[in-house]
């Protein structure tokens, strides 16, 4: 049979595809064979008058032989389970569970995420509290966003393991730390597309060493937040022979180590001071210092009074330091 792919439809014909285009029972072959027209013709005609072929689906999940009804499968996508742990579940393939969800509605989380392997509370950073705060300050200062690969790193001294395995315990993950062969460094990772594009809205960016600002940050939690950038790009000078040369020091770029002054000036009554230029060729980068038992005391009960989390290390080295200024 020869088929006229531009021949005119007639009304009659444009009543008669109404009908029988929907009708999934008629073959893509009957229909060219009953309007003498190929497939791609049809179905663009058919666009035109509005009608569409896709297939009606059960609204429960019993046609499947799922062992879950719909709403259990998209309550347990919902609390933060992968298509692969659903399909698990219930017994059939991650593509099955996955277009369920689509035709719900749903936007799937990104790949990397549906795919998860561990443990991963994603939410951890949409709401202010101690911890959220001081691991913001801390990943501004030590972290890396890659914010084109959905991914947050932290890269530390074995010494400071304490610290990530508090990071570990926030954002609720049973991701192992890596050891960094030949290096005396651990790292940790955090793939989420939800997290690193929440921790770059909130200024931790991807190039943030020459970009950052201090962030926007409810006025209770910003020493915590000062505290969490302390213990990355942060230190303590003293001699053991002179025990009043002793010193505290933040470093980072200029804008917000400013900002970092300025919080200090208003909450521990300090005087502002000169900043260092870390290097000639990259002045936007400062150090800011203050020295004294006096304002060591005031800086450390600034940002250790109330706190829940902290370095372990840091926080022995400052209180050790402040009981030593009498």
């Amino acid at each position: 049979m020869t088929m006229q792919v531009h021949k005119t439809w007639t009304t009659a014909e444009e009543e008669s595809l109404r009908e029988d285009y929907p009708n999934l029972k008629i073959s893509i072959n009957k229909l060219e064979t009953k309007y003498g027209r190929n497939f791609p013709a049809i179905k663009m005609k058919a666009a035109k008058l509005g009608i569409s072929r896709k297939k009606v689906y059960a609204s429960s999940t019993k046609k499947y032989n799922l062992p879950l009804a719909k709403q259990e499968i998209l309550a347990l996508y919902l609390s933060g389970l992968t298509t692969y742990e659903i399909a698990k579940k219930c017994k059939c393939s991650a593509v099955n569970i996955q277009s369920l969800l689509k035709r719900e509605g749903l936007t799937l989380r990104d790949p990397k995420e549906t795919s998860r392997i561990y443990k991963l509370n994603e939410s951890c950073f949409d709401s202010w509290n101690d911890e959220s705060a001081y691991f913001l300050g801390l990943l501004m200062a030590d972290g890396y966003n890659h914010e084109q690969r959905c991914t947050v790193d932290i890269t530390l001294k074995s010494d400071d393991i304490d610290i990530l395995i508090k990071l570990q315990r926030f954002v609720e993950t049973d991701k192992p730390i890596q050891k960094i062969a030949n290096r005396n460094q651990l790292r940790l990772s955090i793939c989420s597309n939800h997290i690193s594009e929440k921790l770059a809205d909130m200024g931790m960016i991807q190039n943030k060493t020459h970009f950052c600002d201090f962030p926007t940050i409810p006025s209770k939690f910003i020493p915590s937040f000062m505290r969490g950038y302390f213990d990355g790009d942060g230190g303590l000078n003293f001699s053991k022979s002179i025990p009043s040369n002793m010193s505290f020091n933040v470093t980072g770029n200029k804008l917000l180590i400013e900002k970092y002054q300025l919080e200090l000036i208003k909450s521990c009554g300090l005087s502002l001071t000169k900043m260092d230029v870390r290097k000639k060729e990259s002045p936007n980068i400062v150090t800011l210092r203050y020295s004294g038992k006096n304002n060591l005391r005031k800086i450390h009960r600034f940002l250790y009074e109330n706190a829940t989390v902290w370095m372990d290390r840091k926080y022995e080295q400052f209180s050790s330091i402040v009981q030593r200024c009498g």
